[in-house]
């Protein structure tokens, strides 16, 4: 047997940068744009954006503290685009936003269900992404989703309580539990 090593004659070669470029894994080290916050700020004057300092601690218990559980992004429409999700306290409720683009310019839909009371506790509940795919629930009745494009899941803690999708330009909702009570 023949092992072949190499190595680099001059260790200064290779050089790598100091500050690593940011990764995203669930949203981690991703800055959300400037103009699509204010946007919404703006738009829902009376809301305030969920900050990761809001959530309970028991919530890091279940997820990694470099996510930002209260937003999301992916291309829920197949415009090639990143559309946005986003956690907002209205009156001591919690509800999403989502900034969705046309390809040209970005549209704002608001939940119009709440996901539950703004508790001193802090929140519980997390925006992730859905990818295509089958989804299959049994209870209370059996139904399945069959998502062809992405979409943006809402979990408290580690339960999967809905599914929000894009279909021709509205937004659509799928209960994953038979609660809409968070």
């Amino acid at each position: 047997m023949q092992i072949l090593s190499t190595g680099c004659s001059n260790p200064d070669e290779i050089k790598l940068d100091k500050k690593p470029s940011p990764v995203l894994v669930n949203n981690a080290g991703y800055n959300f744009p400037k103009k699509i916050t204010e946007a919404i700020q703006q738009k829902y004057s009376n809301s305030i954006l969920i900050k990761k300092s809001d959530y309970a601690p028991l919530f890091w218990d279940f997820y990694d503290a470099n996510t930002v559980p209260s937003m999301a992004t992916t291309d829920i429409n197949n415009d090639q685009k990143s559309d946005f999700a986003f956690l907002i306290q209205t009156d001591h409720v919690i509800k999403i936003v989502i900034a969705i683009s046309d390809n040209e310019k970005y549209h704002y839909w608001q939940s119009p269900f709440s996901l539950g009371q703004f508790e001193k506790k802090g929140v519980e509940i997390a925006l992730d992404v859905k990818p295509t795919g089958q989804t299959d629930i049994v209870k209370p009745k059996a139904q399945s989703l069959v998502l062809k494009k992405n979409g943006f899941l809402i979990r408290k803690l580690e339960q999967d309580y809905l599914i929000l999708y894009e279909q021709k330009g509205e937004i659509i909702s799928f209960e994953l539990n038979g609660e809409t009570d968070f």
